[in-house]
């Protein structure tokens, strides 16, 4: 969709390199504070960061049994919808570790089942750092999963937490499809690398030849070298990433209902591919209407 060729800003920059084994690598650096509203303030955006850095060098199995019990409920037929209801956190419970995690867990895979609702991505992230990050694998892997979904996120901050990751799991495909979607929007990524990128893509997508999702991150994966290496070096080429990626999205309207409100958005950019094709990427307002008007994708 459009959210996945905006180029996210990237507000705070973290110089790190990520560890082998889940090493912590630095220490955050401290704000300066004047108030005691700006230490408030201060503290929660030390936490946002600090789960990036944090190794996992706690046990982790509390919080690997809490997803099993979940994962497990989800196969026989409950859906994450009710088990987050069910997980409310209450009293106590809202800062207690384990607690948040079983809630947050519950209520992200039940977004991931229909178009992430970006105000509950953000109310999870909130919640996780509530406290200082617990140390645990399983929490980091929700952590970025739940980073990773957001429209505003930071890509060039988690993106070595999610390679991380999946050094320590090569075969976790949720965290594999965030790290590629991340990768798109990610400036630190090298034109290698996107190649690379986008020749993995390809591979999942014949694995998932009707998944939207991977239809979708293949079509982004082919435009994002567009966009970071623009087609006036190379036309050819990029038309050629154009037109392999409005085939991607064809292909989802396919499989997309008639009555979908989803279909909207890849009609939008079919149209923008064919306009690339065609070399017309200075257009007004009007000429933009008129286009997607005469298409014949609907």
């Amino acid at each position: 969709m459009r959210i996945f060729f905006q180029i996210c800003a990237v507000v705070f920059f973290v110089s790190t390199a990520w560890a082998q084994n889940g090493k912590p690598t630095t220490k955050p650096t401290p704000y300066p504070t004047a108030s005691p509203g700006q230490a408030r303030i201060a503290a929660q955006i030390q936490r946002e960061r600090e789960w990036q850095r944090a190794g996992w060098t706690q046990n982790n199995e509390p919080f690997a049994k809490a997803r099993r019990e979940i994962d497990t409920k989800l196969k026989a037929g409950i859906p994450a919808s009710k088990q987050a209801r069910e997980l409310t956190l209450k009293g106590a419970d809202r800062f207690r570790p384990l607690s948040q995690f079983r809630w947050a867990y519950a209520t992200y895979l039940s977004e991931m089942t229909r178009q992430a609702n970006q105000n509950t991505l953000i109310e999870i992230g909130s919640v996780m750092d509530t406290n200082q990050s617990p140390g645990a694998y399983d929490w980091a892997r929700l952590r970025f999963l739940v980073e990773a979904s957001k429209i505003w996120c930071k890509p060039d901050d988690i993106l070595p937490v999610g390679r991380r990751l999946l050094k320590r799991n090569p075969n976790d495909l949720a965290v594999r499809y965030a790290v590629l979607d991340v990768s798109n929007i990610a400036k630190s990524v090298t034109p290698a690398q996107r190649q690379a990128n986008l020749a993995l893509a390809r591979q999942y997508l014949k694995k998932y030849p009707r998944s939207v999702r991977w239809l979708r991150l293949t079509a982004a994966s082919a435009r994002t070298i567009w966009f970071i290496q623009p087609m006036a070096k190379n036309k050819a080429q990029g038309h050629k990433h154009q037109k392999e990626a409005k085939g991607y999205y064809i292909r989802i309207l396919k499989l997309l209902p008639a009555n979908s409100p989803a279909r909207r958005d890849f009609v939008e950019l079919i149209v923008n591919c064919e306009l690339k094709i065609a070399n017309r990427t200075n257009i007004t307002g009007p000429q933009w209407k008129a286009a997607l008007a005469a298409t014949k994708w609907k």
